[in-house]
């Protein structure tokens, strides 16, 4: 109630950045939903994807320079070439929509300072393009399982600048500076780190537990999978439906699903686990619980597939079938199941009395 009454106060003494915030979130949402694909489809958007591509073509030659290797762009088909070698120039496309919104934002930034958000567009520009063209570089020269290392540090990479805009964003905007500082000041007696390491954690840790498994040794993984598949296995079997397992394969009559490593869940066991650490409270709790959903993450993987695999098979090829929202469905669901089981641990778990301590009374 206090903190209600403190934001309204903070609002009220800065209307004119409240409404402007409101209108460019709402402009946000509008050109979203409705202006974006008209706007892939004019000369400006042409001429920055053209831009772009330039940028992550001269990145890319100057990356394999720098390694001592020798290639070749070719505009017309858009691939790079070392020797009998070509790949299709990797282009940031998948940042397009969200970078261009948050130019948007920029405009919360006092007029004072418009030429760091110049240099911080450029910086961005730069940053984005390099990530691409060092995805080009690992596709061309690096083996398969360098390769998917590399790839699972750089994907979070996209995040970097728009994690610095943000915070360049708040730290400039009054108000959002002093709802930031709120937040913080809310958060601070319950996690033993600030908001902005969380925050930071959350967007380069992810990839860890694949990179160490797959440094490590392979085979880590490889039973994981494993495990995962024979748990649906023997699920199905409880309802008398015969299913083969195969490496990564679990089959039922003609359907088919592949389990790859990103399917794992690891990530999200990954940010779960750095939610409990942070939070203050007994380490008996945090492991046990860790140790606990771990198994009950791995458990419900299994009955996801198991799900999945009934599903297409009952369905698959009649009207309307969509398997890629059939897995996103089911996923979500997963989703669902990560973030229940932190409530849970947070109001419930971690006040809970494990070993009860014997009082001098008791002890005597």
């Amino acid at each position: 109630m206090y903190m209600s009454k403190e934001l309204t106060s903070l609002m009220a003494h800065n209307k004119k950045q409240m409404y402007l915030f409101v209108i460019v979130t709402l402009f946000s949402v509008v050109f979203y939903l409705f202006i974006w694909d008209y706007f892939k489809t004019t000369h400006l958007f042409e001429l920055l994807v053209n831009m772009f591509r330039q940028l992550t073509a001269s990145i890319t030659v100057g990356l394999s320079d720098l390694l001592g290797k020798e290639v070749e762009y070719n505009p017309q088909t858009g691939t790079v070439s070392s020797g009998i070698k070509h790949v299709n120039l990797v282009l940031p496309t998948g940042s397009y929509l969200f970078y261009t919104v948050l130019l948007f934002f920029y405009l919360l930034v006092p007029a004072r300072k418009v030429l760091t958000v110049i240099a911080l567009i450029l910086f961005t520009a730069v940053f984005v393009s390099f990530r691409a063209s060092a995805i080009t570089v690992i596709n061309l020269f690096y083996s398969h399982q360098v390769h998917n290392i590399l790839l699972l540090w750089i994907d979070p990479l996209i995040y970097i600048p728009m994690f610095l805009s943000v915070g360049f964003i708040i730290r400039q905007n009054k108000l959002l500076n002093m709802l930031y500082a709120k937040v913080d000041d809310l958060f601070r007696p319950i996690v033993s780190i600030p908001l902005f390491y969380i925050v930071l954690a959350m967007i380069l840790l992810p990839p860890l537990p694949r990179v160490l498994l797959t440094y490590i040794d392979t085979n880590l993984l490889d039973a994981i999978v494993g495990f995962t598949l024979k748990g649906s296995q023997w699920l199905l079997s409880l309802f008398g439906y015969f299913t083969v397992v195969s490496t990564k394969f679990i089959t039922y009559n003609h359907s088919i699903i592949q389990l790859e490593y990103p399917c794992l869940g690891l990530g999200v066991v990954t940010i779960i686990t750095i939610f409990v650490l942070v939070i203050r409270a007994n380490w008996l709790n945090k492991i046990s619980f860790l140790l606990f959903f771990i198994f009950l993450f791995s458990f419900m993987n299994s009955i996801r597939l198991a799900v999945t695999l009934l599903y297409i098979d009952r369905v698959s090829g009649t009207a309307g079938f969509d398997r890629v929202q059939t897995h996103d469905y089911i996923t979500y669901f997963m989703y669902v199941v990560a973030f229940l089981s932190f409530i849970a641990y947070y109001f419930w778990y971690q006040d809970l009395v494990l070993i009860k301590r014997k009082t001098n009374e008791e002890i005597k």
